[in-house]
């Protein structure tokens, strides 16, 4: 005989009401004015593309067409291990985001990568339950197409992405869960199974983000088109392109904003002091073979990576890349082969104490922060500033 279960009505999972607040009036402010357009990109059909926003931009996703949806993702410019994190954003939101959402990024960051400003659609949700924009599904990819059919398929979402970001030095595993922008999904009601609706999108719709820091996005024109028939059947709607639009808002319309800053967890996971000793010389072991690995490639991107992850763990630990100056001149001469670098876990331990006490002052977690950025391509993108040292910045820099 079926067990019988005391009713109990649903609770939502997180106090949402305690979260940092949310400036709807800019985000308002920002969605129903105009703003100097400063780059125009088309994702083609059935393929993938990915383009730098800097933070305080906003970016729409087009449709320019026909009904098309589209597989995103999100990283950090400076780090890509701090990318989007679509399961924590749907409990924080819900499994469809709307204008004023934000998209988190994962552990140990915690930070908004962006927020949407606008979406046209404005579907609601319908009577089967299903809404847009889903932080739900995963993404179309060839390993369970080739459970479902037997045959390898490099045309799909997964696929696509991992050739879009590649020409940033990222790989397949930097590829992650997605969010479904223009697609309509749902649960059934009887079986709780994941199903898709034709989009509704129409030309001239689009879906419109600030973002919140400097970003890599990504974004697939996924196969299924519309999504009108199911994955694995060897069927598929037509497919068509979308357009990427990339705004620079003035300082007015800007006004009261700053960029995200990530979580001050301390990180300590409830450790005792040795424990963490050892996670710190695993973590600067870790550093110092990742940089290893790039130098035998591409010694001027691996310098540019060394100071971002130094950036990121610590100020204490980017001043040892400063006083050792390997990977400074590196960058500064451009050389193919340079001494390596070597990060202590001293270095690490008291990077990570001063990080975790920042505070008010100017630390990588506040305003000196936006003063680095990513070395790519053949040319300077910018500099790296430790807190507190204006002086010190990269030939050919301008603000050096």
């Amino acid at each position: 005989m079926p067990r019988v279960h005391e009713y109990h009505a649903p609770i939502v999972c997180y106090n949402v009401d305690n979260l940092p607040p949310i400036d709807k009036e800019l985000l308002d402010r920002l969605a129903q004015n105009k703003h100097e357009l400063v780059q125009e990109l088309t994702i083609p059909p059935r393929d993938g593309l990915a383009w730098e926003v800097q933070a305080g931009q906003l970016f729409r996703i087009v449709c320019t067409e026909g009904p098309q949806v589209a597989d995103v993702n999100f990283w950090s410019l400076h780090n890509p291990k701090e990318r989007f994190y679509a399961s924590k954003t749907r409990q924080l939101h819900a499994s469809h985001l709307k204008a004023h959402d934000r998209l988190w990024s994962c552990f140990p960051y915690m930070r908004p990568l962006a927020t949407i400003t606008y979406e046209s659609i404005q579907y609601g949700i319908d009577r089967d339950g299903a809404s847009v924009h889903d932080v739900i599904g995963s993404r179309c990819d060839p390993y369970t197409n080739w459970l479902l059919t037997g045959q390898d398929m490099n045309v799909c979402c997964h696929s696509n992405l991992t050739r879009a970001v590649a020409p940033f030095g990222l790989a397949e595993e930097d590829v992650h869960d997605v969010l479904n922008a223009f697609m309509c999904t749902g649960f059934t009601r009887d079986t709780n199974q994941y199903f898709t609706k034709p989009s509704p999108v129409r030309m001239g719709d689009y879906i419109e983000f600030l973002a919140e820091t400097d970003l890599l996005v990504a974004a697939s024109t996924c196969p299924q088109g519309d999504v009108s028939v199911a994955c694995g059947t060897g069927k598929a709607p037509q497919c068509f392109p979308l357009g990427v639009q990339i705004f620079q808002p003035s300082a007015e319309m800007l006004q009261g904003w700053r960029p995200s800053e990530p979580v001050r967890y301390n990180g300590g996971h409830g450790m005792d002091p040795q424990q963490q000793q050892q996670q710190q010389q695993q973590q600067a072991a870790s550093v110092e073979q990742h940089i290893s690995e790039l130098l035998s490639g591409n010694s001027m991107k691996a310098a540019a990576l060394l100071l971002g992850l130094l950036a990121l763990a610590s100020v204490a630990a980017a001043a040892e890349v400063k006083k050792g100056g390997a990977a400074r001149r590196m960058l500064e001469d451009g050389a193919s082969a340079a001494p390596a670098v070597t990060v202590t876990p001293q270095a690490v331990t008291d990077a990570q104490g001063a990080a975790g006490t920042a505070g008010t002052d100017q630390s990588w977690r506040g305003g000196d922060w936006q003063d680095w950025r990513y070395y790519r391509g053949g040319g300077w993108a910018g500099r790296w500033r430790p807190p507190g040292d204006s002086a010190w910045g990269w030939p050919g820099d301008p603000g050096s």
